[in-house]
């Protein structure tokens, strides 16, 4: 495809209701956690919808799980399918003809309602357990800045870094910790392993 150019096609403009997030595997999850986190907390939105394409579709899964944790009965319901979006290509050569490709997109659309959601549905979830829901830890954005996490269950699990930037960590360093249920400080250095 090297003697070929991609056309660009100008995309159709879908209007974006207030209550739907469109994730992309460019944005930032803290970004999307905390506009979902405004909807449902103060701007009093009984649900939310989130939609992603792709590569977007894991950080997608791992948002609505951050705020399933965050936010006492939630109920969720997600649905999966695809669509074929057809790529046109020019040639950058005369002789060549123009090409057009077709390619398969998975797309998932996940609904987090305080609501219930019809549980007759294969992608229904019932709310979590509300013990195992946590009000929010804040994460700071730079490398080698202290971060907030919880501790879960009383043991130093830092697993919710790992959502952090949507980056694994090379080296997490515990400078403070509290008592069980407290917020421990850790610092970051060397992230890697981007996906």
């Amino acid at each position: 495809m090297d003697r070929y150019q991609k056309v660009e096609k100008p995309k159709a403009e879908t209007p974006i209701n207030e209550n739907e997030l469109r994730i992309t595997a460019q944005g930032r999850m803290r970004n999307y956690i905390s506009y979902a986190m405004t909807l449902l907390q103060e701007k009093g939105t009984s649900e939310i919808v989130l939609k992603a394409t792709g590569r977007a579709i894991n950080k997608t899964v791992m948002i609505a799980e951050l705020i399933k944790r965050r936010i006492v009965g939630l109920h969720q319901n997600t649905s999966i399918g695809s669509i074929d979006i057809t790529d046109t290509w020019e040639p950058l050569e005369e002789g060549l003809l123009p090409l057009e490709t077709t390619r398969h997109v998975s797309i998932i659309t996940i609904t987090l309602s305080k609501k219930e959601l019809d549980s007759s549905l294969i992608g229904y979830q019932p709310p979590i357990p509300a013990d195992q829901v946590k009000p929010s830890a804040q994460f700071e954005d730079n490398e080698g800045e202290a971060i907030l996490v919880e501790i879960c269950s009383g043991t130093q699990d830092i697993t919710m870094v790992m959502a952090h930037q949507d980056h694994c960590l090379a080296r997490v360093v515990v400078v403070d910790v509290g008592g069980e249920g407290d917020v421990v400080v850790v610092k970051v250095s060397g992230l890697m392993v981007h996906y």
